[in-house]
């Protein structure tokens, strides 16, 4: 009878957007209801907007500028440099404002504050991705592109900004004007924009060893989740923000100026540019949710306390996690993670935190045979099952 009641009280029903039960079953938190971008955020822009080109036109989805200032100043304001890292958080917000489409539509916010790895690229872009298949879009594509480290953009910028100079009388007259306003036109869809635009030179090619190694990582993450993905070399980002990596999602199908429906990125020194004390790695995306009505996407949702902590080690492992995942949330089972953390003793001390009863191990081996294993916290007993089991496997002993 008191375990019973115990199983009541760690299960509830609850009202919920389906995109943000996707971005709950990801590890993200909610943002404070009274999240919202304030004239004090507005003011702090107005300094980088003078610098702010364009890569792609793509701020139907895109975090605007304010969105970003208003997270950081939250960031400031709750201290979190000074709590565990990395933060992952999410807000659904207004799409009405300059650059949006409709008023009345809303977009998911996802932010993840603190951690300079290739995995949290990697959980954003999963997130979306299953936000975007729950609203309908089967199929869809993702174009990613990378700028790197500040070396590297400046590299790239000066090597940019003297191609221009050099062909410049090869641009029609508006766009020689904005080129004149150190804006973007690398995306422009005139046909001698994108003759010239062939030619410049490739962010790619200006990348410092780290920044490639970043990037690659990145990549392979989209590989193992089988995501489809484009490089994108006029994919560059508002110049405000200094974009690191820069990625959107369209459908599969789309025309060549359809907006996108999720775009974001990751800047390392954001922060700093907003008055921080310090740099802060952040990525952050925003997914776009273009519905006629708000209503047919709530629904009650059972949130039970996970009885699962998945634990990885080394890469492999780490590549196949979010896979793992997905698997699970598919088949609704809670589960909890700590992906952004290398060392088992960091991971085990979330699992202690959390005090889940069984732990989903995934090591080399185990991710070499497509297995992972299965060990009762408290008695230590565990088993080895195959992923493609797994779901079946939880159900049956109901661990899950």
């Amino acid at each position: 009878m008191k375990a019973a009641s115990r199983q009541r009280k760690s299960s509830a029903f609850q009202t919920m957007d389906r995109a943000a039960e996707v971005a709950c079953y990801y590890g993200f938190a909610p943002l404070p209801a009274a999240f919202r971008v304030r004239q004090e955020d507005r003011e702090r822009v107005r300094s980088l907007q003078s610098a702010s080109g364009k890569g792609r036109s793509n701020e139907a989805a895109m975090p605007t500028i304010e969105e970003h200032a208003a997270l950081l100043r939250h960031v400031e304001k709750e201290r979190f440099e000074e709590k565990p890292l990395p933060a992952l958080l999410y807000a659904l917000l207004d799409s009405s404002g300059e650059g949006r489409k409709k008023r009345g539509e809303k977009h998911l916010l996802l932010s993840a504050i603190g951690s300079g790895k290739s995995i949290v690229e990697a959980l954003l872009i999963q997130t979306a991705s299953a936000v975007l298949l729950e609203e309908g879009h089967a199929s869809v594509c993702l174009s990613i592109n990378s700028i790197g480290d500040r070396d590297s953009a400046n590299r790239f910028f000066r090597e940019l900004n003297a191609y221009y100079r050099k062909n410049l009388d090869r641009f029609p007259a508006s766009c020689r004007t904005l080129l004149q306003k150190n804006q973007m036109v690398l995306a422009c869809a005139h046909e001698k924009c994108r003759l010239v635009a062939e030619e410049a030179p490739k962010p790619i090619a200006s990348l410092s060893e780290a920044s490639r190694a970043h990037f690659k990582e990145v990549l392979e993450y989209l590989e193992e989740l089988r995501i489809p993905y484009r490089i994108d070399h006029t994919l560059i980002g508002p110049a405000a923000l200094q974009s690191e990596i820069v990625f959107e999602f369209r459908p599969a199908d789309a025309k060549e100026n359809a907006p996108a429906l999720t775009a974001g990125m990751r800047s390392n020194n954001l922060a700093r540019r907003f008055g921080a004390r310090k740099e802060i790695p952040y990525v952050c995306a925003a997914v776009s949710l273009a519905r006629e009505k708000t209503q047919g996407a709530l629904r009650q949702v059972l949130i039970k306390k996970s009885t699962l902590f998945f634990l990885q080690l080394g890469t492999e492992a780490k590549l196949k996690s979010l896979r793992v995942i997905e698997r699970l949330r598919c088949a609704h089972i809670p589960l909890c993670h700590s992906l952004a953390r290398d060392k088992l003793i960091s991971q085990l001390s979330a699992q202690e935190h959390l005090n889940t009863p069984y732990s989903l191990i995934m090591g080399q081996r185990e991710a070499l045979e497509d297995a992972i294993i299965v060990r009762n916290t408290a008695t230590r007993a565990q088993e080895t099952v195959k992923i493609s089991e797994l779901v079946a496997y939880l159900k049956k002993r109901k661990i899950a």
